[in-house]
């Protein structure tokens, strides 16, 4: 299915653009403890989180590089673990979300990260976008069988920022059997997006057919 609407002004009463319950604030106060990391050894962090996000080959060595990393930094094992779960629970609320890149900073540095740290996860967040999508709707599709789809596009009728306004965006609403019900996962990626999210489930596309 297809059609075209038009977005109303969003509105939360969350002290975070991420957050949805009292629950996801609870992962901002968690993720505050990556700021006593020097920026190095933060990027190193930052780099192996979205590693293993968008990766998933990474997650059958995950805990040997945590350990590894803790090891390194003489960091305790438990606290960087904690602290690994927070960060990929944060992605994920902000990319479930669609979250602007400013609002995430502004997210990051509320939380107490620095200006120039929470650049470089923005950053390291727009680069690997398409990537995140893939690898989410890959794990859903991995434990559920979709059974319908639908998509329409839209146009932002009102936003907390001037730029967005009359920007398009497509919505995608998926269907997936889960045995005795039937769950929707909705998303919702601006066009440039869009775009890099299909090159990649092209690449994906290319690479099963080279195999097949």
């Amino acid at each position: 299915a297809s059609g075209c609407s038009k977005r109303p002004t969003e509105a939360s009463n969350m002290a975070y653009h991420f957050a949805q319950n009292a629950a996801d604030e609870q992962v901002a106060t968690e993720i505050a403890a990556a700021e006593r990391l020097d920026d190095t050894v933060f990027g190193q962090f930052i780099n192996m989180i979205f590693s293993f996000l968008t990766q998933p080959k990474q997650a059958n060595t995950m805990m040997e590089q945590i350990e590894g990393f803790a090891e390194a930094q003489g960091i305790n094992p438990n606290a960087v673990k904690t602290l690994v779960r927070a960060w990929i629970s944060l992605i994920q609320l902000v990319h479930r979300g669609n979250l602007t890149l400013p609002h995430f900073q502004e997210d990051l540095e509320k939380a107490g990260i620095s200006a120039g740290k929470a650049t470089q996860v923005t950053g390291l967040y727009k680069a690997n976008f398409a990537a995140l999508a893939r690898s989410a709707i890959g794990k859903t599709f991995m434990v559920n069988q979709l059974v319908d789809m639908e998509w329409k596009f839209g146009v932002t009728a009102g936003s907390s920022e001037a730029r967005r306004v009359g920007s398009t965006f497509l919505q995608m609403k998926l269907s997936l059997d889960k045995g005795s019900t039937t769950e929707h996962v909705h998303l919702e990626l601006s066009l440039p997006q869009f775009y890099a999210f299909l090159s990649e489930m092209e690449k994906a596309k290319a690479s099963l057919d080279v195999l097949s």
